[in-house]
């Protein structure tokens, strides 16, 4: 695989069970190997079908209130 271009969904699933198996941290993880976190990141959210907002920085994620009205008429 290049770590250069654009990566298929076969290569990103092989990096992304690759970070699970090290058991280091997505940014290590992706530093040692030569990839950019942020890459990695991106692929998790789309291939975990996830808001990239909600895996932009692993070490900050929170939750927050959401408060649902009705649609004005």
């Amino acid at each position: 695989m290049s770590h250069r271009g654009q990566w298929s969904d076969h290569e990103a699933r092989g990096v992304l069970s690759a970070w699970r198996k090290s058991g280091l941290t997505l940014e290590r993880f992706a530093k040692e190997r030569g990839l950019v976190p942020q890459r990695v990141r991106w692929w998790k959210a789309k291939l975990e079908g996830t808001s990239t907002a909600l895996v932009r920085s692993e070490s900050s994620l929170a939750l927050l209130p959401v408060h649902v009205t009705e649609p004005a008429r």
